[in-house]
């Protein structure tokens, strides 16, 4: 009964976010404050090549479907400088997987400091200012702050494939005259088979965002609506080993949808021992509006990164180099909590020996011994052989 209603939660995720991105035109920009996304790891392989792996708290955004690839709990830090520091992000993760499922919450901030504000001039100002040089009004210096609340769930319906969703709540300021207050649902989906990974995300399948204040020239009510563009994001991923006791070498293709255009992104991470250092490259249109796709103007974005594994801390740097400044990202994760592979270090006088008996005679017997574990009982356990 569990898998079949597993089944049609799967299928009903799927007819809910197609038909969906086919119908939906808006703006690009709407959210624009998140288009880094969430975590270093990604930006530092060109960031849509991470949704056919999305491992870790990032996938939050990414492709919230690979949290349950997740088998320990984990924390994310984040620290971003966007645009020669210009802008400012800030982010924390965390994810708590349970048994097939996994649940995460993130909260994003990014922050522009110090942004010079000039009134719009009269006319007998703009005249007397062209004719006699006349000096132009003070400028003000205000602050802007835009943040978002990322909550995810995961799910494995099927064997091989996870499913997932995010509700965000967004919340942006213009300068200190317009707020807006805002929600959004993303989906995602993952199929992992060996050492294939095939992902595919969705952003603001359902959305609205909605402003209120003062226009900052004539100091009128405002009041309006605004709807953010469907993303979309699809990727394929491929990792092989290339040296025996876990070196590694991931590659990674997707491609995104940017205003009217579909774009390719490409990715890739070499694991080594305890280092990790990874490289990518985006291809994005000059005019994210023009509907002219490959035909119009377009850039090239690379993005570089490396990681570090210190017992339960991995400390993460990437850099991407974009048209208008260098982006530069930090990140510490924490892993705690009990992982499968350490099983036999938990209980080293205790070896586990699954026998070969039925799959939930086996499923039975880890679940007891999992409880053991978290009651820290081993030593009644034993007596008790």
């Amino acid at each position: 009964m569990l898998m079949r209603a597993r089944r049609i939660l799967c299928v009903g995720f799927l007819v809910l976010s197609g038909p969906q991105w086919v119908l939906a035109q808006s703006s690009p920009y709407v959210n624009d404050f998140l288009q880094m996304g969430l975590g270093t790891r990604a930006l530092g392989m060109g960031g849509a090549p991470f949704v056919s792996i999305a491992d870790d708290p990032s996938a939050i955004y990414w492709n919230p479907a690979g949290l349950t690839q997740i088998p320990r709990k984990e924390v994310e830090a984040t620290y971003r400088q966007r645009y020669g520091g210009l802008f400012k992000d800030q982010e924390i993760s965390s994810v708590f997987p349970m048994n097939k499922s996994a649940f995460g919450f993130s909260y994003f901030q990014t922050t522009v400091g110090d942004v010079p504000v000039v009134r719009e001039l009269s006319q007998s100002e703009e005249n007397s200012f062209v004719s006699n040089a006349g000096d132009l009004p003070a400028a003000s210096f205000s602050n802007t702050r835009d943040s978002a609340l990322f909550m995810s769930w995961a799910d494995v319906p099927i064997e091989n494939l996870s499913i997932g969703v995010t509700g965000k709540i967004i919340n942006r300021n213009f300068l200190d005259t317009l707020h807006a207050w805002g929600y959004g649902l993303d989906s995602g989906a993952l199929y992992r088979k060996g050492p294939w990974g095939l992902g595919l995300s969705f952003q603001d399948l359902l959305q609205g965002l909605k402003w209120k204040g003062n226009d900052p020239n004539t100091n009128e009510d405002l009041s309006y609506n605004e709807s953010a563009q469907i993303g979309v994001r699809m990727g394929v991923s491929y990792t092989m080993q290339v040296i025996e006791g876990g070196t590694t070498l991931t590659g990674s293709l997707s491609g995104e949808r940017v205003g009217s255009g579909f774009w390719p992104r490409l990715g890739t991470e070499f694991n080594y021992r305890f280092i990790r250092f990874r490289g990518g490259l985006s291809i994005n249109a000059s005019d994210p509006q023009s509907d002219s796709g490959f035909k119009s103007s377009y850039t090239y974005q690379p993005s570089f990164g490396l990681g570090a594994t210190v017992k339960s801390f991995e400390l993460e740097y990437g850099l991407r180099f974009h048209p208008l400044g260098m982006i530069q990202s930090f990140s510490l994760n924490y892993k705690w909590g009990l992982n499968p592979n350490d099983i036999n270090l938990t209980l080293p006088r205790h070896k586990l020996v699954l026998n070969k008996k039925t799959p939930s005679e086996d499923t039975s017997e880890m679940q007891s011994l999992m409880s053991l574990l978290n009651s820290d009982s081993s030593d009644s356990y034993a007596k008790r052989q």
